[in-house]
């Protein structure tokens, strides 16, 4: 069922700048990467880690590959762990692992979990394997003497940029490898840039559509329009989400506001120069901490009074909040 602004929500929206927020992020196709080396033959027996790669593609999740070469098949007591720290708070993780707050970590066949590969949370100075795996997977390549971690950023704190230490060990601890050997490794988590459209205007009446590609660890996202005169009026007209087979996600508008009051529906008299907030919500929660299965924005941008030919510059700007609530105006 579409979303769209009634008559007071189409007059409230004739401002130079206005943002409609929606529970989802916007993504687009990409991949950052950036690998990491560690001397080989320094872990006697352990696993030795050579090299990491790690990876970050526009929907948050992380990969991150691990080199071991001198691993044709892995021991029941092997371990190898990355550990993370998400924070950039040494004091806040797990001791000796540099701040790790979270590991990903291979259990080896000794694990009495039935998967050996396990995502753990570090919590009271320790590390819980009750941690919800939500996203996180492993593999094991035996061929290509490699480990390959994934989980999506939301999962680990959502971290902007995280630095990393791997620890390996075999036989009860007693061989042992880390990487690297002093410090840690910085990565830096690359959102992609804010889809943005540019469209002409020669006259009232006028609508331009446009969809954006929405992430699965979506919060919010704000449409942000701008316009030069503030003579003129535009509207976001026609707001739909859309799951991943292209059926229509319900959702409603829960408020609008501006920086400096709530303003209900029908309230809030538009005044020049000034700006607008729309939140949309699914229709079943308040929260925008709940999942729902939209992964597509589509809107039209509307002009209401063009008094000469003009250009509206239109972004679609990715919001990471987990927790905010919305109160719904009723």
């Amino acid at each position: 069922m579409p979303v769209r602004m009634g008559a007071s929500g189409s007059r409230l929206l004739g401002v130079a700048f206005a943002v409609v927020a929606l529970v989802f992020t916007a993504a687009a196709g990409g991949v950052n990467s950036k690998g990491f080396t560690d001397p080989p033959g320094d872990s006697e027996l352990a696993p030795d880690i050579t090299s990491v790669a790690v990876s970050n593609d526009d929907e948050g999740t992380l990969t991150f590959r691990v080199t071991v070469p001198n691993r044709d098949t892995w021991a029941p007591d092997d371990f190898l762990g990355v550990y993370l720290n998400t924070d950039g708070n040494i004091s806040t993780g797990c001791a000796n692992t540099h701040g790790g707050d979270y590991t990903l970590a291979f259990l080896g066949k000794a694990a009495t979990l039935a998967n050996y590969f396990v995502l753990m949370h570090c919590k009271g100075g320790h590390f819980d394997t009750r941690t919800l795996q939500a996203s996180f997977k492993g593999t094991l390549d035996l061929a290509g003497h490699a480990l390959t971690f994934s989980v999506n950023r939301r999962d680990i704190g959502s971290p902007k940029r995280l630095s990393l230490f791997l620890i390996s060990t075999s036989q009860d601890a007693k061989y042992l490898d880390v990487a690297p050997d002093t410090g840690d490794w910085a990565y830096d988590v690359i959102a992609p840039p804010a889809p943005t459209y540019q469209d002409s205007f020669a006259k009232s009446g006028q609508a331009k559509p446009h969809a954006a590609t929405l992430a699965p660890d979506a919060r919010t996202v704000q449409v942000i329009l701008r316009w030069e005169s503030p003579a003129d009026r535009f509207d976001l007209t026609g707001v739909q989400l859309a799951d991943a087979n292209g059926d229509l996600v319900r959702a409603r508008i829960a408020r609008i506001r501006r920086p400096d009051k709530l303003c209900s529906l029908s309230g809030c008299q538009t005044r020049k120069g000034t700006s607008l907030l729309v939140d949309v919500v699914p229709t079943k929660t308040n929260s925008v901490t709940a999942g729902t299965a939209a992964r597509r924005i589509r809107f039209s941008v509307s002009s209401t009074h063009v008094s000469e030919h003009t250009h509206v510059r239109t972004e679609v700007v990715a919001k990471s909040s987990r927790h905010k609530q919305l109160r719904g105006l009723g």
